[in-house]
């Protein structure tokens, strides 16, 4: 039952594909690296060393969530879901013994402190979910995933374990 009020949520909130690139018939458009990335120099947070951040909704994320919702308790469901599949993909991180950082959306710059590679996301942009994981060591592409479905297995792989 909880998948199908993400799916709801996705749907209610994903109508700008043109735009953004999100698509809300492809739910991997929303684990995409690339529908993220921006040239903005207004960076919210940087990011240097291995880790998974949780990206939690902004005001404006929120508000612009709670306009989509057809229903009033639309919204309410949504981010207990959401809270509810965060909250499980932190305890699978966390007893992996890797770093978690919780942030607030906007415009996150993962960097790589050994060659200056850099990835600027905006996980604030029209169309992006409110929640989201990415995953981080330095070397590697940041990596979206999803909280409903991580595994143990995809983190290992992602970081090396």
């Amino acid at each position: 039952m909880r998948f199908n009020f993400i799916l709801l949520f996705i749907l209610l909130t994903f109508n700008l594909k043109a735009q953004s690139g999100f698509d809300s018939n492809n739910l991997e458009s929303y684990l995409r690296l690339e529908n993220y990335l921006t040239k903005s120099d207004d960076i919210d947070n940087t990011i240097n060393y291995t880790c998974a951040v949780f990206i939690s909704p902004s005001e404006i994320k929120i508000n612009e969530i709670k306009n989509e919702c057809t229903q009033e308790d639309d919204f309410f469901v949504i981010a207990d879901d959401n809270i509810y599949y965060a909250y499980n993909a932190s305890e699978l991180v966390n007893s992996l013994k890797i770093k978690t950082v919780d942030l607030t959306s906007g415009t996150v710059k993962f960097t790589n402190p050994k060659n200056k590679e850099s990835w600027i996301l905006n996980t604030e942009k029209a169309g992006a979910p409110g929640w989201n994981i990415i995953l981080y060591k330095p070397g590697r592409k940041p990596a979206f995933k999803s909280s409903i479905d991580l595994s143990e297995a995809e983190i290992k792989t992602y970081f090396g374990l």
